[in-house]
């Protein structure tokens, strides 16, 4: 009987262990995982959609593939989420929103991987439990500080 309670007791974290296990290895794998924060891919993947993105060694980028690139303009890197419209020696990009070819080329050892799949909304709720978790991990730092302050204070008294 008690090692039947034991054994529930660890069941009941496979639920959630299983996933988080999935993720890491997929992120290992090279899967990368975003959060679409602007308008240009609508109406295919709309704004606040998470997508999950295959590394190019598992799919290569063809014309008409939706691409996670990284490019530097000026001097910062952005990671960009569009359509191949062109590949020739240079990727060209374009993303469905937007009535021109961006004024940027691509080359292939930036392109991060393919987008599989996009969800609508959950990239607002995956940002949104972010938030929350940072301000829940602030607060406990916090707490924690204050409380061996006041403690060491109590002490010295």
């Amino acid at each position: 009987m008690a090692m039947r309670k034991r054994c529930s007791k660890y069941v009941s974290f496979l639920p959630f262990l299983i996933p988080l296990f999935m993720v890491i290895v997929l992120y290992v794998l090279g899967f990368r995982y975003v959060v679409v924060l602007t308008d240009s891919m609508e109406p295919d993947v709309p704004r606040g959609s998470f997508c999950v993105v295959a590394p190019t060694w598992l799919m290569s980028p063809e014309e008409g593939s939706v691409v996670l690139y990284e490019v530097e303009l000026g001097n910062s890197r952005y990671v960009i989420l569009h359509r191949i419209v062109k590949i020739a020696v240079v990727v060209y990009t374009k993303g469905d929103n937007r009535g021109f070819v961006d004024p940027w080329v691509v080359s292939a050892e930036n392109i991060i991987g393919v987008c599989l799949f996009s969800i609508p909304v959950l990239g607002y709720i995956l940002l949104f439990l972010k938030i929350i978790a940072v301000f829940v991990l602030v607060f406990v730092i916090v707490y924690y500080f204050s409380f061996f302050i006041v403690k060491r204070a109590l002490y010295v008294c």
